[in-house]
Protein backbone atom coordinates (compact mmCIF):
# COMPACT_ATOMS: atom_id res chain seq x y z
CA UNK A 1 0.00 0.00 0.00
CA UNK A 2 2.78 2.63 1.01
CA UNK A 3 4.43 1.84 -2.46
CA UNK A 4 1.30 2.70 -4.48
CA UNK A 5 0.96 6.14 -2.27
CA UNK A 6 4.74 6.90 -2.56
CA UNK A 7 4.24 6.24 -6.75
CA UNK A 8 0.80 8.14 -6.44
CA UNK A 9 2.79 11.41 -4.45
CA UNK A 10 5.90 11.30 -7.30
CA UNK A 11 3.08 11.63 -10.54
CA UNK A 12 1.45 13.93 -8.41
CA UNK A 13 4.61 16.33 -8.06
CA UNK A 14 5.44 15.04 -11.26
CA UNK A 15 2.72 16.50 -13.42
CA UNK A 16 2.65 19.95 -11.36
CA UNK A 17 6.19 20.52 -12.48
CA UNK A 18 5.88 19.92 -15.81
CA UNK A 19 2.06 21.59 -15.33
CA UNK A 20 4.28 24.65 -13.88
CA UNK A 21 4.31 27.99 -15.55
CA UNK A 22 7.61 29.77 -15.50
CA UNK A 23 7.77 33.16 -13.26
CA UNK A 24 9.29 34.44 -16.43
CA UNK A 25 5.86 33.81 -19.08
CA UNK A 26 4.44 37.15 -16.87
CA UNK A 27 6.74 38.77 -19.41
CA UNK A 28 4.85 38.16 -22.57
CA UNK A 29 1.19 37.76 -20.68
CA UNK A 30 1.32 40.99 -19.97
CA UNK A 31 2.23 42.21 -23.17
CA UNK A 32 -0.78 41.39 -25.03
CA UNK A 33 0.54 43.90 -27.85
CA UNK A 34 3.82 41.40 -28.45
CA UNK A 35 2.18 38.65 -28.51
CA UNK A 36 0.02 39.70 -31.16
CA UNK A 37 2.43 41.17 -33.11
CA UNK A 38 4.29 37.93 -32.73
CA UNK A 39 1.73 35.45 -33.75
CA UNK A 40 0.83 37.78 -36.42
CA UNK A 41 4.53 37.05 -37.79
CA UNK A 42 3.39 33.05 -37.49
CA UNK A 43 -0.09 33.60 -39.28
CA UNK A 44 1.36 35.17 -42.15
CA UNK A 45 0.93 32.94 -45.66
CA UNK A 46 4.85 32.10 -45.73
CA UNK A 47 5.02 31.26 -42.10
CA UNK A 48 5.36 27.71 -41.57
CA UNK A 49 7.48 24.39 -40.62
CA UNK A 50 9.45 23.02 -43.29
CA UNK A 51 11.63 19.85 -42.66
CA UNK A 52 11.79 20.80 -38.85
CA UNK A 53 12.46 24.40 -40.03
CA UNK A 54 10.65 27.04 -38.27
CA UNK A 55 10.63 29.65 -41.17
CA UNK A 56 9.50 32.95 -39.91
CA UNK A 57 8.23 35.73 -42.21
CA UNK A 58 8.50 38.96 -39.84
CA UNK A 59 6.53 42.26 -40.80
CA UNK A 60 8.91 43.78 -43.76
CA UNK A 61 12.77 45.31 -42.53
CA UNK A 62 12.07 43.69 -39.22
CA UNK A 63 12.40 46.67 -37.11
CA UNK A 64 9.65 45.89 -34.09
CA UNK A 65 11.22 42.24 -34.50
CA UNK A 66 14.57 43.43 -33.52
CA UNK A 67 13.64 45.71 -30.85
CA UNK A 68 11.49 42.67 -28.95
CA UNK A 69 14.83 40.82 -29.41
CA UNK A 70 16.65 43.69 -27.44
CA UNK A 71 14.30 44.05 -25.11
CA UNK A 72 13.83 40.28 -24.06
CA UNK A 73 17.65 39.81 -24.21
CA UNK A 74 17.87 42.52 -21.85
CA UNK A 75 14.86 42.07 -19.21
CA UNK A 76 14.55 38.04 -19.32
CA UNK A 77 18.04 37.36 -17.50
CA UNK A 78 16.58 38.75 -14.76
CA UNK A 79 14.29 35.95 -14.30
CA UNK A 80 16.47 33.19 -15.41
CA UNK A 81 20.25 33.61 -16.21
CA UNK A 82 20.23 31.06 -18.78
CA UNK A 83 18.72 33.70 -20.96
CA UNK A 84 22.06 35.55 -20.53
CA UNK A 85 24.19 33.72 -22.78
CA UNK A 86 22.48 29.95 -23.23
CA UNK A 87 18.43 30.30 -24.12
CA UNK A 88 17.03 32.60 -26.42
CA UNK A 89 13.95 34.35 -25.09
CA UNK A 90 12.51 35.75 -28.71
CA UNK A 91 12.38 32.08 -29.81
CA UNK A 92 11.49 30.64 -26.50
CA UNK A 93 8.21 33.07 -26.88
CA UNK A 94 7.33 32.73 -30.38
CA UNK A 95 7.42 28.83 -29.71
CA UNK A 96 4.97 29.58 -26.34
CA UNK A 97 2.87 31.59 -28.50
CA UNK A 98 3.03 29.05 -31.34
CA UNK A 99 2.47 26.33 -28.49
CA UNK A 100 -1.06 27.85 -27.09
CA UNK A 101 -2.42 29.59 -30.39
CA UNK A 102 -4.07 27.07 -32.87
CA UNK A 103 -4.33 30.00 -35.69
CA UNK A 104 -0.49 29.71 -35.90
CA UNK A 105 0.88 28.24 -38.82
CA UNK A 106 3.25 26.54 -36.17
CA UNK A 107 0.73 25.01 -33.70
CA UNK A 108 1.18 21.23 -34.15
CA UNK A 109 4.72 21.23 -35.07
CA UNK A 110 5.54 23.42 -31.80
CA UNK A 111 2.69 20.95 -29.72
CA UNK A 112 4.60 17.90 -30.34
CA UNK A 113 7.97 19.59 -29.43
CA UNK A 114 9.08 18.01 -25.58
CA UNK A 115 8.51 20.49 -22.58
CA UNK A 116 12.23 20.90 -22.03
CA UNK A 117 15.52 22.73 -23.23
CA UNK A 118 15.80 22.39 -27.34
CA UNK A 119 17.69 23.72 -30.38
CA UNK A 120 15.68 24.56 -32.84
CA UNK A 121 16.06 25.32 -36.37
CA UNK A 122 14.75 28.61 -37.87
CA UNK A 123 14.99 30.52 -40.80
CA UNK A 124 13.99 34.15 -42.21
CA UNK A 125 13.55 36.00 -45.13
CA UNK A 126 16.84 37.32 -46.89
CA UNK A 127 14.95 39.43 -49.88
CA UNK A 128 11.47 40.79 -49.96
CA UNK A 129 9.54 41.70 -53.13
CA UNK A 130 7.45 44.34 -51.69
CA UNK A 131 5.07 42.16 -49.11
CA UNK A 132 6.51 38.68 -50.57
CA UNK A 133 9.57 36.98 -49.37
CA UNK A 134 11.64 36.02 -52.76
CA UNK A 135 14.72 34.23 -50.92
CA UNK A 136 15.56 32.58 -47.15
CA UNK A 137 18.93 32.73 -45.42
CA UNK A 138 20.15 29.13 -44.26
CA UNK A 139 18.80 27.84 -41.40
CA UNK A 140 20.09 28.79 -38.04
CA UNK A 141 19.43 27.74 -34.41
CA UNK A 142 17.97 28.44 -31.72
CA UNK A 143 18.31 27.27 -28.07
CA UNK A 144 14.84 27.44 -26.65
CA UNK A 145 12.96 26.37 -23.35
CA UNK A 146 9.73 25.07 -24.44
CA UNK A 147 7.15 25.12 -21.73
Amino acid sequence: MSKFIAIAIFHLLFAAYIDSTPAFDEVIAKSKNVAKYMLENQMQDESRVEDGVFCSRPHPRAIAEWGFVELLSFIMPRYDERFENELNAYWTFHIRLARTNPQSHWHSYAKSLPLCVQTIRRRSPKKWMGQRVTQWFSAGSAKILVY
